[in-house]
């Protein structure tokens, strides 16, 4: 009987691995300069909304990607500083042995200043009136923000855990600092468990880093903290890093009337940032990074004008997850969040016994069937097909409120 049932169990497991490699998807291309036919070196190509998965090219410009059949739906982004950005739909993809072929075309890169239409561009001006303008742009004063909060923990294509959470921010503005004026109440959260590689004396490890550098450990603080317009103002920030780029060589990703988008190149990646140019606002900025094979850092922020004024309308952040001492594994967090609302007045203050605590994790809250399945932001496709092979998605809600 017990050799009947370790058969099964062991044919379940093949079976198992069997449909997951199924759902295997390998893309294979090389990348050349469309002119001269020459392999481009120093190119990202990783998918548009799942950006986790992505690399930096070597000279020869040859790679290869391997996701799940769920993200078919995306997009292949292809980038390097001196051409033109391809898009891809995946689906538009074939999927053979034979790797196809990626031409890029050249794009122009400007030092201060660029022609269009015969008009004189001068890139400089515009940044230092962006910058001039904060104080005008962005708000000085108390507001609050309906906040909507997802993270995703991955190891390769697969999800090992996902948290939603709905609550308030409260914000005393962009000039004074975060420690102390902003506060965060938790109002609902839904979370599974952690399948994950972890090792706990290496959390432990990294937790102790954040601390002593007084970064938060409650992650909406974290991720709203690290990605705020208000770190425009210290220079020792990537942000701040705007500020100082006399010396940079730029792309035109787009300029028209309303609108300057550029960017410039960084170590193993770049930085762009999105001005309106009707009232010299910061619409956009990202930053991203890759190695030879893995995201080091991503970050994308956008804003939504309210009364004047320019309020964050969302945060992402993808980067590498420590919880391990294995550097070689594929693991990686994705955080996102959504501002749908904004308060300016007559908003109620988060009172003190309300407040989550900077330096704790979120806290367990009961799960809220019902506030979840009405809730105006569902979680991606992709998300639910990589989570449902392990048990249905609310029983995992579920099972971990109830531990």
């Amino acid at each position: 009987m017990k050799k009947a049932i370790a058969l099964l169990l062991y044919a379940f497991i093949v079976t198992f691995a069997q449909a997951q490699e199924a759902n295997k998807i390998t893309l294979k291309a090389f990348i050349v300069d469309k002119a001269n036919q020459q392999p481009i070196e120093n190119v990202i190509v990783f998918l548009q909304e799942n950006n986790h998965i992505g690399k930096l090219i070597d000279s020869t410009g040859v790679f290869s990607l391997s996701f799940d059949s769920s993200f078919l739906n995306d997009t292949l982004l292809v980038s390097v500083l001196g051409y033109q950005q391809v898009l891809i739909p995946l689906k538009d993809i074939s999927y053979t042995d034979i790797p196809f072929k990626i031409e890029l075309s050249p794009n122009a890169i400007i030092l201060k200043d660029f022609i269009v239409e015969g008009k004189k561009i001068e890139i400089l001006p515009i940044l230092e009136k962006t910058f001039h303008l904060f104080g005008t742009n962005y708000p000085n004063r108390a507001h609050m923000l309906d906040g909507y909060y997802r993270s995703l923990f991955t190891e390769g294509d697969k999800i090992t855990k996902v948290t939603e959470a709905d609550f308030s921010l409260q914000d005393a503005g962009y000039k004074k600092p975060a420690k102390d004026n902003v506060k965060i109440k938790l109002n609902e959260i839904r979370e599974t468990t952690d399948s994950g590689n972890i090792d706990s004396t290496a959390i432990r490890f990294f937790n102790r880093v954040s601390t002593v550098r007084e970064a938060p450990v409650n992650p909406i603080q974290n991720i709203y903290e690290r990605n705020y317009i208000r770190l425009f103002n210290n220079p020792s920030t990537v942000f701040g890093s705007f500020k100082n780029i006399e010396s940079k060589k730029f792309e035109v990703l787009e300029f028209n009337d309303s609108i300057c988008h550029i960017s410039y190149p960084t170590l193993w990646g770049s930085t762009s940032i999105k001005i309106d140019l009707r009232d010299y606002a910061i619409l956009e900025f990202r930053r991203f990074q890759y190695n030879q094979e893995h995201l080091m850092n991503d970050v994308e922020v956008k804003f939504q004008k309210v009364e004047g004024r320019y309020y964050p309308k969302s945060i992402k952040s993808v980067s590498p997850r420590f919880i391990n001492r294995n550097s070689d594994d594929d693991e990686i967090e994705i955080h996102y969040i959504e501002f749908p609302n904004v308060h300016t007045d007559d908003f109620k203050k988060i009172k003190f016994k309300e407040i989550t605590p900077r330096n704790n994790s979120l806290p367990e809250l009961p799960y809220n069937s019902g506030f979840w399945e009405s809730y105006p932001i569902p979680l991606p496709d992709w998300v639910k097909e990589s989570l449902k092979n392990k048990q249905p998605l609310y029983q995992q809600f579920i099972k971990k409120s109830s531990n």
